[in-house]
């Protein structure tokens, strides 16, 4: 630990104190861009000794120093997040803040910022299922894991293993919609098991203990840094930055009481923060209660950092400070519609440090290039009137995170080295099959993942009187062989994805060879081969004649009747059915939770045809299953399962995986834009139950539903016994505790996980008066 010594409490003062001192602008025109290619080499640093490259000091200290020696407009050019300019009489380098690893390390670079040239997406890289399906196995530790190995092949990857280490990742906003078009990178409805599976990410990330939370580098370094997003009440797309249909809806205005915002929407953001000490924090494009929350004072400074407690540096979307000028908000300082100085002032002073700047609303231009008027104007904020001091504490916090990482420090931290040598390492065949990133090691860490993944929706048996279930396919009758095998027929273009969910490596989804990207179908053929060799014959079918581009689902309309026949005729049909980066995307709701094309009508006419029917069904979340779930036996589903896709649902339905894994959102019956639905529109944030509102998530709905949150079933069976409740230490005054007992049991003859579920309840969840949940997740 860094100890307070008198020279430095001295010199922190003095940096403090040159920091807020005024200095002249330098014009634009004087400032440097600095090639990409020699960005990072050979960086000058000051002749004069300097407190920030002094490692005796705090990083705090150092960040006030560096800071202190910069211009007005030097300052602007780091608040800048797809690229912040170096300042080479500084040894500052141009800094990429703007990466992702969502479900592996995917992308290196942005576009824009201050004239320089922004780096290439990554071509390859282990991508392990998206956060959906993470968080279907409600297993905390098992995703730390797998954000370790993720933040090692940052380090091994990423330039000069020292920079851009700050990622966009992950989404933590609720799946209050399954309608939402980013809910497979969000974990669930519940603020609970988001928070949960949140912190595990961001400690594993960020080089934290997985219980405590603490840096592991005795140098209190970060190995990288975790932005969660998009902070908060962000749950639809189609108006996410403006206003919808020529301004017939607001543009992502999310009116919700304070209740709802405290204990709902911003509760996982508080979890996070308080667990993990996450980093960074990003707002979103929305309005809350009508004012932007990018700009929200009360939204970023006295709920997240004063009541929250959080201590790091938040990032807008990109462009969402520009969008602010598309919500027609209205200075409460002027009683007219802001002006873009104003709105930008706004921001910065009431706590957005980075102003993430791209292509979404460049008209309204950045922090950089409307610092000057923001200063000369100084627009009245929450903060008082803006000043460059308001611009000084941004940009030591920003730099503050690059000295946590290392950047300042050559050669300093054993991140840094361990990351190289890994580098070399796969470079000199460490890499399976050259596709760098892909090591054996994580290959078989996605692996594991997608079988702990995979979700029993329904096991029916074949008739009344038959003693099993359908699944698993444990054995198959005797005089079977391989001159008149067992015959597996799997239909549905699916079956042969290749979306592994947004924020994937670029190519790793086109990847031409396939060379580690095991489909849906071959997982499963590889899965029966390994288990009965050449006594089973596994043969593909596509379903449909119709001859749409490969991941056109909605084009697919026209039954393959020759298709239909040959599974018919199989001793198991295996139906898959999904979603895919045309059903929906970042920018794009659904309208429906209904499959796409005539997906569920194939699912229907095999099941009819064949009484031992399996649908696989992989998707962005809840798909509508009343309309086949009675004429097939069992049903499989799995969120977008990465680089490794198949490889669950081949075990699982072979017997060589029990899934224990458990739905994370409600499937309800029918959710539609057009005509009966189960919820409200995707733009009502109301989470209760009224007379227009069936209500939403599990703790509020009313209505039947398909397969309630926390459902799925296993090969075996779990008996719970001895439960006792110890409320002797309870006191509603000093946070006391009520401890639950009980055994589980498994009173089955195969092996199996149980995800122990507990719910709480509370007087007064039957009055409609009062609103509350009727059971919540604890």
């Amino acid at each position: 630990m860094r100890r307070l010594s008198l020279k430095r409490i001295l010199a922190i003062f003095t940096s403090f104190a040159l920091a807020i001192t005024y200095i002249p602008f330098t014009p634009v025109s004087q400032m440097l861009p600095v090639d990409v290619d020699t960005a990072f080499a050979g960086v000058a640093v000051p002749v004069e000794p300097a407190i920030y490259t002094d490692a005796d000091y705090s990083f705090a200290e150092r960040a006030a120093d560096l800071v202190s020696r910069m211009t007005a407009m030097e300052k602007a050019s780091q608040v800048i997040g797809s690229m912040s300019s170096a300042i080479p009489r500084l040894g500052v380098a141009q800094y990429q803040w703007w990466n992702e690893a969502l479900h592996g390390f995917a992308v290196s670079g942005g576009s824009g910022g201050v004239g320089v040239t922004p780096y290439p997406a990554l071509s390859d890289g282990t991508s392990y299922p998206l956060s959906n399906a993470l968080a279907s196995t409600w297993d905390p530790q098992l995703y730390y894991e797998e954000a370790v190995l993720i933040s090692d092949e940052i380090r091994e990857r990423a330039l000069g293993s020292k920079y851009n280490l700050t990622m966009y990742s992950p989404t933590v906003n609720l799946q209050r919609d399954p309608r939402w078009g980013r809910n497979e990178e969000g974990y669930s409805e519940d603020p609970y098991l988001t928070g949960i599976m949140g912190d595990a990410f961001v400690k594993g990330l960020e080089g934290k203990d997985f219980e405590t939370g603490d840096l592991l580098s005795d140098d209190l370094y970060k190995k990288a840094v975790s932005t969660i997003k998009h902070y908060t009440a962000n749950n639809s797309e189609n108006n996410r930055t403006g206003p919808l249909n020529g301004g017939a809806i607001e543009g992502g205005a999310a009116n919700v009481d304070m209740r709802a915002l405290r204990e709902y929407y911003t509760a996982p953001y508080r979890n996070i923060a308080q667990s993990a000490d996450v980093t960074s924090v990003m707002t979103a494009y929305s309005t809350v209660n009508a004012v932007p929350v990018s700009l929200s004072s009360y939204i970023m400074d006295t709920l997240l950092r004063q009541t929250f407690g959080f201590t790091g540096y938040i990032t807008s979307d990109c462009d969402s400070v520009g969008a602010i000028m598309n919500h027609n908000y209205t200075n409460p300082y002027t009683g007219e519609l802001a002006t873009v100085s104003q709105a930008f002032a706004q921001a910065l002073a009431h706590g957005e440090d980075l102003e993430c700047s791209a292509a979404i609303a460049t008209s309204n231009g950045s922090y950089w290039t409307n610092m000057h008027t923001m200063l000369a104007e100084k627009p009245q904020t929450d903060k008082g009137k803006f000043t460059e001091n308001q611009l000084d504490v941004s940009v030591w916090r920003l730099m503050k995170t690059r000295m946590e990482l290392g950047e300042f420090d050559e050669n300093a931290n054993a991140y840094e080295a361990d990351g190289k040598a890994r580098l070399a390492a796969g470079l000199a065949g460490g890499y399976v099959k050259g596709k760098p990133g892909q090591t054996q090691a994580r290959l078989d860490m996605a692996d594991m993942i997608t079988e702990k993944t995979v979700v029993l929706l329904k096991n029916s048996k074949a008739a009344p009187s038959d003693a099993d279930s359908l699944l698993p396919i444990k054995s198959i009758p005797a005089g079977y062989t391989a001159a008149a095998p067992y015959k597996v027929v799997i239909i549905g273009q699916m079956a042969q994805n290749t979306w592994f969910g947004q924020y994937s490596s670029a190519a790793s989804s086109t990847d031409p060879e396939q060379s580690n990207f095991i489909s849906i179908e071959n997982g499963i053929k590889n899965a029966f081969k390994a288990k009965y060799g050449d006594r089973v014959q596994v043969e593909y079918r596509r379903g449909f004649t119709d001859s749409a581009a490969a991941n056109a689902l909605d084009s697919l309309n026209t039954l393959s009747e020759d298709d239909l026949a040959a599974a018919a005729a199989a001793d198991l049909a295996i139906v898959v059915v999904g979603t895919n980066n045309t059903t929906n995307a970042e920018g794009r709701d659904r309208a429906t939770i209904n499959l796409p094309g005539s997906q569920a009508q194939l699912a229907s006419a095999v099941g009819k045809s064949n009484s031992n029917t399996v649908v696989v069904i992989e998707s962005c979340g809840p798909v509508q299953v009343e309309s086949f779930e009675g004429d097939v036996k069992s049903i499989l589903w799995a969120a977008f399962g990465g680089l490794r896709q198949g490889v669950g649902f081949g075990k699982v339905i072979t017997g060589d995986v029990n899934p224990s894994a458990k739905t994370q959102q409600t499937w309800y019956k029918n959710v539609s834009n057009d005509g009966p639905s189960d919820l409200a529109s995707i733009y009502d944030y109301n989470l209760y139950a009224t007379e227009g509102s069936k209500g939403r998530t599990y703790m509020y709905h009313i209505n039947e539903v398909s397969y309630p949150f926390g459902h799925g079933l296993s090969y075996t069976s779990f008996e719970y016994g001895d439960v006792t409740l110890d409320g002797s230490s309870y006191d509603a005054y000093n946070n006391g505790a009520v401890t639950a007992t009980f055994t589980v049991k498994n009173t089955g003859s195969v092996a199996g996980e149980e995800i122990v579920q507990l719910y709480v309840t509370q007087p007064g969840k039957n009055d409609p008066t009062k609103e509350q949940p009727k059971r919540r997740l604890m």
